[in-house]
């Protein structure tokens, strides 16, 4: 209410999340207040407000095919690996795309890696491996999109980056993906809250553990 005029759609964009039956219950409440009050423009601006998003809700985006997921997926990586996790190239591609930053993407990136990347040739994998982390690094610290998708996201990246990079036989690496994964739940908004800052805190300890045991 208090923005600037033109700024609400990024606002809405910014935190669609928190867009649901029960926000638009509360701009009517808010938008009936304010009538009661006299202040019948601001009124009227929230019902028609409110009236646009439940349309929204009830219509929501045509769904994307999975070829188009994968075809998005394929961008993602290449992209990261031409810029070296530069955001200045990535991050534009993510805002493009923000309605494929969901748990279908994350999904899909984990079973992709699953499914690859033990086929590939060992310095190759580990170059991926390298540009997933990265891409981890990005998503994590994006600031578009859905918060809460864009952690598990990361989350999922950093998981594939250990898998590769091995405690046995890359400590240094593992250890410093463990402390990105530690930082990456103790932001996470899904789940409880208690049981992912213990996991963030395990994570951590483990790290702190194979550092102290670098030479």
């Amino acid at each position: 209410m208090n923005c600037v005029s033109g700024d609400e759609p990024k606002i809405l964009r910014l935190n669609r999340h928190l867009i649901d039956t029960g926000f638009v219950e509360t701009i009517g409440q808010v938008a009936d207040l304010l009538a009661k009050e006299g202040d019948q423009n601001v009124a009227d601006w929230l019902q028609n407000l409110a009236a646009e998003i439940a349309k929204y809700l009830n219509n929501p985006s045509p769904t994307i095919t999975q070829e188009e997921y994968i075809e998005f997926l394929d961008q993602v990586l290449i992209t990261t690996t031409r810029s070296d996790g530069d955001a200045r190239a990535v991050y534009p591609l993510l805002q493009a795309n923000l309605n494929k930053l969901d748990s279908v993407f994350a999904n899909l990136l984990e079973a992709w890696a699953t499914a690859n990347l033990p086929k590939i040739h060992s310095e190759i994998a580990q170059s991926i491996a390298v540009d997933i982390g990265n891409f981890s690094d990005l998503i994590r610290l994006f600031p578009f999109g859905n918060r809460a998708d864009n952690i598990e996201i990361a989350i999922v990246g950093y998981k594939i980056v250990l898998k590769i990079f091995t405690r046995a036989l890359f400590p240094e690496q593992w250890a410093n993906t463990q402390n990105k994964l530690g930082t990456a739940y103790s932001e996470r908004i899904r789940g409880e809250r208690v049981e992912n800052l213990q996991t963030a805190i395990a994570c951590f300890q483990q790290a702190i553990e194979e550092y102290n045991l670098l030479p």
